[in-house]
């Protein structure tokens, strides 16, 4: 209802009364506070939560590097991978796409291209075909993109099923 600092305030508060937090409540606050364009306000939390001996998770980071890429600040958006890194928490399919996507956008179609081929060796790499299939495309690159899907077809992808949706 966009209530976000009375949401936020009541779980300060809940905290203060001895409630056990879980991750899922503040991940939900932040994710309503970055869609919402408080970016400031979903640090703030962010903050609190490591202040409080929370243990951040890949939803919480992935969270965060979602509105950072909304609010286009992708040098912020890999600093907080690379603090996954540091904290072990690996990244996944959906922080390189976030992160593949923004840079596509901000037309670093060449930055995204080797963000995309440091995942070749994961499990989801083909995944990320589409983000680059995309990005090439509105960078007006077609015989790229066109060249992607291709490869796409060849390998008879699950990811195909995103494409043709």
């Amino acid at each position: 209802m966009g209530k976000y600092s009375q949401a936020t305030e009541l779980w300060f508060r809940l905290l203060k009364k001895g409630f056990t937090p879980n991750m899922v409540t503040p991940n939900a606050l932040i994710h309503e506070l970055s869609m919402a364009s408080f970016m400031h306000k979903a640090a703030r939390l962010l903050k609190e939560m490591v202040n409080r001996g929370l243990e951040l998770d890949r939803v919480t980071f992935n969270t965060i590097i979602s509105g950072c890429c909304r609010e286009a600040k992708l040098e912020e958006g890999f600093k907080l991978r690379k603090q996954m890194e540091d904290w072990d928490i690996g990244s996944d399919i959906i922080t390189h796409i976030m992160l593949s996507h923004c840079m596509c956008n901000a037309d670093r179609i060449d930055e995204a291209i080797k963000l995309w081929m440091s995942a070749r060796n994961v499990d989801w790499f083909q995944c990320l075909y589409i983000v680059m299939i995309n990005g090439y495309g509105n960078d007006e690159m077609i015989d790229d993109a066109e060249s992607l899907f291709n490869e796409l077809v060849l390998q008879n992808s699950e990811c195909m099923l995103f494409i043709i949706q």
